[in-house]
């Protein structure tokens, strides 16, 4: 049965530029969580809906941010709309019935591909569980469209765009990012056909990543719209028309996970640029293309792929001329058409399936090592996430009234109150406290079942504001109470947490922002601007633990995890100093004695390149991490004790030790897509196992750069590198208890 004209008011009353309450929606279709929204809007397709929907999400904006909820139904976009700061945009969807979900039906703009886009993202912005269709586009007759959806144009691109769950039905053009400057787009299960460019990734900076994305005709063809074609004459007009599935440009550090693509002319390319990118890929599947993948250009970093798939008609791998870069390729099938190599570049595989004929171009490389047996199953690090947790019940509790207030000098009470009300029923509830600055001289304390949520939807940054705790409890005792316990089996979402005490350019200890008491916790989508420590799931027993795109800057300690007999899993995890450092305008700040100067590097980065340990993981018995990065550390991934971990996709800047072993002799760690860069004046090497590492651990297609060492080994473990491509850097020397295949330096 339909539900979607129920909402239940939760009346939460914002202290900001603008009044907005938030609803909790009931959904037609299942969705990931309690569905919380400021404002909720009706299905509309006679008149332009794109006025409507500015008017809400500007003014959701002006409160501090928060979602703004599209019925299911269909809506008319005649006119371009601008996702602003801290908004998200959701819609109710279905992956398999995307015609009955919340649909955008796109008019402006036809014939016209270099137009306004019709959804520009300003930061730290989302859209979620939409889908786009435009009613005027056909096979048989194509017109060309703006861009569906990509980053603003006026310079507010900045950190931050979020596009998931969503379903591009017919696009000219689907998705781009650039070449406005911006960093950390999250692009998650999305499903995409574009008669033209699927996705074009262009100027991001730390971090960009793609998970879960399918870019298919099947995706039109199957979509349940009336004037979807067949899938055998769309999947023929695009091969014969050129059209690309994803295109890179300049990225630096791109992480692709799981994108699936078939039916196009072109797979995947990456292409010539002013600054060309680097780029890893895991659990890739790319197939049924006239060319799979076009290596156009890449920077001396170059290409790492793990566990994918490569099918070509014409080409399955196809290098340029003057390609010059270097391409590994671990666990990777390949079928089809014969791989080639410029007259400069490198090809390596490692326990690969190929049967494929490769031809090098005079002067080119090709590396290959063990038979090219591909690698078994057992050895491979695929990441098979759970559905993420929720309270059992759908109950909401409003932190607003129990007296939480953006102008109180103190909410602990209050807050703590609302806790412990959600926590009263045996199924436990959300407690949500809208967007804006709360003050807490205490410490709390979430209760078992309970998740305490913010306005944020998706991952954000410090200077999207959103929902913000001001703590201040704790002021040098790093060994004090945590800011925020979670009970076991409770968690975080979207809010922030900010310390404005702590005097930036010369810090002082505080507690944990967040300690887990026992199993089963979450923490997801939440900004820890400034901790001295960030999260502790290591203290107490911590199976089953989750943990998802915490960002933020850290001093001492960014998040451990540990004492932990079950599995647990840790993903896209985002750390850089500058999170303290470009600030929301309304964030207090304790900038120390002296503000820094604009023009030279702040003291908190060689301060972190000192102090900070910035992934732990330590006695855990089957521990799941992927897509993590890191800039400014003094070690940062650290593997120690009995833990027996599998790490997809990791990347350690500017780090003195990129990853550092301390493993007892029942640890062992596979870590595949390395990407380490010591960097600094106590830089020591890409892998440092100290005198206490005692395990075995292995190195799968890892990217260091720039000139120090590979490894520093201390230990007596058991190390192995199956290829690496050291940019410059020391190769790694031959020792007990060391192998290494396939070690390549490239030049820069």
């Amino acid at each position: 049965m339909s539900m979607v004209k129920k909402t239940i008011p939760v009346l939460l009353a914002l202290a900001a530029l603008t009044s907005v309450a938030a609803e909790v929606v009931e959904t037609k279709f299942p969705a990931r969580d309690v569905v919380i929204a400021e404002r909720v809007l009706e299905s509309q397709c006679d008149e332009d809906f794109a006025p409507v929907l500015q008017r809400a999400v500007d003014a959701v904006s002006a409160a501090g941010g928060g979602t703004v909820f599209l019925r299911a139904g269909a809506y008319c976009f005649r006119s371009p709309v601008t996702v602003r700061r801290g908004v998200t945009v959701r819609g109710d969807y279905s992956k398999s019935a995307p015609s009955q979900g919340t649909v955008a039906e796109i008019f402006g703009g036809r014939g016209d591909e270099n137009g306004a886009a019709a959804f520009s993202m300003e930061n730290g912005s989302g859209l979620e569980g939409l889908v786009f269709f435009y009613p005027e586009q056909s096979v048989a007759s194509p017109a060309a469209y703006p861009w569906t959806v990509r980053t603003a144009r006026d310079g507010r691109a900045g950190n931050n765009q979020t596009v998931i769950d969503c379903t591009f039905v017919n696009s000219w053009q689907a998705l781009r990012v650039g070449p406005e400057t911006n960093e950390c787009h999250t692009f998650r299960r999305l499903r995409i056909t574009a008669l033209k460019t699927g996705l074009l990734i262009d100027m991001t900076t730390d971090i960009g990543r793609v998970t879960d994305v399918f870019v298919s005709p099947s995706v039109w063809a199957g979509s349940g719209f009336g004037t979807a074609p067949e899938d055998h004459v769309l999947r023929g007009w695009l091969k014969a028309n050129g059209a690309t599935a994803a295109e890179y440009r300049r990225s630096d550090w791109e992480y692709i996970r799981g994108l699936r693509v078939d039916g196009y002319a072109v797979g995947v390319r990456f292409a010539r640029a002013e600054v060309p990118t680097n780029a890893v890929m895991a659990h890739c599947t790319i197939t049924d293309c006239s060319t799979a993948l076009r290596l156009d250009a890449l920077n001396w970093v170059g290409l790492a792929c793990y566990d994918s798939a490569f099918a070509g008609i014409d080409a399955t791998v196809a290098c340029a001329d003057d390609f010059g870069s270097t391409a590994m390729f671990a666990a990777c099938t390949f079928r089809g058409a014969p791989l080639n190599v410029s007259a400069r570049g490198t090809l390596s595989f490692s326990r690969c399936d190929m049967p494929s004929a490769v031809d090098a171009a005079s002067g080119g490389r090709i590396e290959r090592v063990d038979g090219d047996d591909p690698a078994p199953a057992a050895d491979r690090l695929a990441a098979e996430f759970p559905a993420w947790p929720r309270p059992k019940s759908g109950r909401v509790v409003s932190a607003e009234k129990f007296g939480v207030g953006t102008r109180h000098a103190d909410n602990t009470a209050a807050l703590q109150k609302a806790l412990d009300e959600a926590g009263r029923g045996p199924d436990g509830a959300t407690v949500y406290l809208a967007a804006g600055y709360y003050r807490f001289a205490g410490t709390l304390k979430v209760p078992r079942g309970v998740e305490l949520r913010g306005a944020s939807e998706v991952p954000h940054h410090t200077q999207n504001g959103g929902t913000v705790l001001l703590a201040t409890a704790g002021r040098g005792d790093g060994d004090g109470t945590p800011f925020i316990s979670l009970e076991p089996d409770s968690g975080l979402r979207g809010i922030g947490v900010w310390y404005p005490q702590q005097p930036l350019t010369e810090p002082v200890a505080y507690p944990w922002t967040i300690r887990s008491l026992g199993p089963g916790c979450w923490v997801t989508d939440v900004n820890l601007g400034n901790s001295w420590q960030g999260v502790d799931f290591g203290t107490h027993p911590s199976g089953g633990h989750r943990i998802s795109y915490v960002s933020g800057g850290f001093f001492k300690t960014g998040v451990l995890v540990g004492n932990a007999k079950t599995r647990g899993w840790v993903e896209d995890l985002q750390f850089n100093p500058h999170y303290m450092l470009r600030l929301s305008p309304r964030l207090p700040v304790d900038w120390g004695p002296k503000k820094p100067d604009a023009g030279g590097e702040h003291p908190a980065y060689p301060f972190c390149r000192r102090e900070l340990q910035g992934i732990v993981v330590r006695d855990c018995a089957d521990e799941k991490l992927t897509g993590t990065f890191l800039y400014a550390a003094r070690d940062g991934l650290v593997l120690e004790g009995a833990t027996k971990a599998c790490v997809l996709i990791h990347g350690t800047d500017t780090g003195c030790r990129g990853a550092r072993l301390a493993l007892s002799p029942e640890g062992c760690a596979k870590v595949a897509l390395g990407q380490f860069v010591p960097l600094g004046a106590d830089a020591e090497a890409a892998v440092v196992a100290d005198g206490a590492n005692k395990g075995e651990a292995e190195f799968i297609a890892t990217q260091i750069w720039p000139k120090n060492k590979v490894l520093s080994n201390g230990g007596t473990g058991k190390i192995t590198f199956d290829q690496y491509n050291a940019c410059g850097a020391q190769p790694v020397e031959p020792a007990a208890g060391v192998t290494s295949r396939l070690g390549h330096r490239s030049g820069g």
